[in-house]
């Protein structure tokens, strides 16, 4: 076999390794981002300000930093990690002022660093961020001066997906079901055990152009019983009537 079939090869395998972990990173229940997130904000995407000094290979840098692949954004609301996020903020337009609190009266700013696969975010586009703290190996966390805001494939939710369940999760579900101690566990087949760690979540109930309505409408709780459960909305039922699914 020659050098130039065997590299083809390669890379064809590679990129079916990229799709695969692409997939994985949006098979991700909203409620498990949240658990499993230090802090939860919604953001306000500011224009990629480009930078004349670059020469004839002109780049977008953003934010007008030098730094590549960094994206300022104004942050419009913080749903979890208020006090982690605090040293990653700065008042709009003034980068000597510390921020103490966040208020949604203040226009504040946090400059987010773009992974290698995440694109540049539009102006002006609204998403949700959910940000990990850099940690050592022995899993504590390294200071202030070391964490940054890094997006990836699968951390950031754009707003006009967020239904109105998904809002409720946002702002105070979630955060009751990650303090109970029921986690979303992703599954790919129907489960009927019951768990007192966990609500299973089956990604091949609903197919496409079906939506998913365990992630759409639904949040998992400890229910009377002492088991974690799917909490069953009317929107839920609704959705279900959609793909009219029993």
């Amino acid at each position: 076999m020659s050098g130039s079939v065997v590299c083809l090869m390669l890379f064809v395998a590679c990129l079916c390794l990229l799709q695969q972990a692409q997939g994985s990173f949006m098979m991700i229940h909203p409620q498990k981002m949240f658990c499993d997130a230090d802090y939860v904000f919604k953001f306000k995407a500011m224009q990629m300000v480009e930078d004349n000094n670059a020469g004839r290979t002109k780049r977008m840098v953003p934010g007008g930093n030098r730094q590549p692949k960094k994206q300022m954004v104004e942050v419009q609301r913080i749903y979890k990690g208020e006090k982690m996020m605090m040293p990653m903020m700065k008042l709009q337009r003034d980068t000597d002022t510390p921020v103490d609190s966040f208020s949604a009266a203040t226009k504040i700013e946090a400059g987010i660093q773009l992974g290698m696969y995440q694109k540049e975010f539009k102006k002006n586009e609204k998403c949700v961020f959910f940000g990990k703290m850099f940690r050592y190996r022995n899993d504590t966390m390294m200071p202030a001066s070391s964490q940054k805001m890094m997006a990836n494939l699968g951390n950031t939710m754009v707003e006009s997906s967020i239904t109105k369940i998904m809002r409720r999760g946002l702002r105070r579900k979630y955060a009751k079901g990650c303090k109970q101690g029921c986690k979303v566990r992703t599954v790919y087949w129907n489960t009927t055990t019951k768990s007192k760690e966990f609500c299973d979540w089956n990604v091949n109930q609903f197919r496409p152009p079906q939506i998913d309505c365990r992630k759409t409408t639904q949040f998992c709780y400890r229910g009377k019983d002492g088991y974690c459960q799917w909490k069953a909305t009317k929107d839920y039922k609704k959705c279900l009537k959609r793909n009219k699914l029993p």
